[in-house]
């Protein structure tokens, strides 16, 4: 369901709010780390982790230890070439729900 004319100021005003009233919120929520890109870049990187354990696994069923050697390398310089990318939130534990059983024992 499209939003109306209406719905859209209202958030552009409220986004716009927000972005003055707490610049560092503002910056955390308006960029997501699942956008398209990130996901082509995580799709990316998680199909070169998979490429590079078929060539370890390869290379130890032919035992020949240089190929599982390279495969092990492909798939750290894959994991790390996927995760540098990614932002991690840092959750905060919920107090509302301390602050809440407080109040009930009250």
């Amino acid at each position: 369901m499209a939003l109306s004319d209406f719905e859209k100021r209202e958030l552009d005003r409220i986004s716009s709010r927000l972005e003055l009233d707490d610049p560092k919120l503002a910056l955390l929520l308006g960029g997501d780390a699942f956008a398209v890109p990130g996901r082509r870049h995580l799709r990316l990187g998680l199909a070169a982790i998979l490429a590079g354990l078929l060539i370890l696994v390869t290379g130890q069923l032919l035992q020949i230890p240089l190929l599982g050697i390279i495969g092990f390398g492909i798939m750290c310089a894959a994991g790390y070439w996927t995760s540098r990318n990614i932002r991690w939130v840092r959750r905060r534990p919920d107090h509302r729900k301390d602050h809440e059983e407080r109040n009930a024992e009250q």
